[in-house]
């Protein structure tokens, strides 16, 4: 019985004992553990850190996708109270685009008290508002707007939400 080291068994392999657990290794480099034969593959060190790296940045990479899609999921910050023209700079720097369905009208321009191309419609009765539409990917981010206290000014930011948007309607 061996307890410990190295002894030799009658086929010309290394017999051993380590942890508690017998292996077997024989003179082919390979290594048999209660039956299982499995190879040892020796890669050169520059390999194991090249391998390690792009691991590493593979991570980086899809932590930072999952990232930009949660961040894509929820509304950007706005503020009641904001100026149209603050928050239309702040979202076309962002990302998003202007995308209203339809044509603006002149008179819903003149309401708004601007040319932006984000601006969808305005009503032209009761308090006035005005909606704002943007899109970035799949998701439609809509701004509505009261006038503001003074007529040369832009309108101020009311309240606002995102709508989910088929990319490709079938029609």
């Amino acid at each position: 019985m061996i307890v410990g080291g190295n002894s030799h068994s009658p086929c010309g392999s290394a017999v051993s004992r380590r942890a508690g657990r017998w292996s077997q290794r024989s003179r082919t480099g390979s290594t048999l553990k209660r039956g299982i034969r499995s190879r040892t593959i020796a890669m050169p060190e520059e390999t194991g850190s090249v391998m390690h790296w792009l691991l590493v940045f593979s991570g980086l990479i899809m932590a930072g996708t999952w990232f930009d899609l949660k961040a894509e999921q929820r509304p950007p910050d706005l503020q009641a109270g904001q100026s149209i023209l603050v928050v239309d700079q702040t979202l076309t720097s962002t990302g998003w685009n202007p995308a209203p369905e339809g044509q603006v009208q002149t008179f819903e321009q003149k309401l708004a008290g601007n040319r932006l191309s984000s601006l969808a419609s305005c009503s032209g009765t009761g308090v006035g508002y005005c909606r704002y539409d943007y899109q970035r990917s799949n998701k439609r981010l809509v701004v509505v707007t009261v006038p503001a206290s003074q007529p040369n000014q832009a309108g101020r930011v009311a309240r606002w939400w995102m709508e989910s948007v088929r990319l490709n309607p079938a029609h």
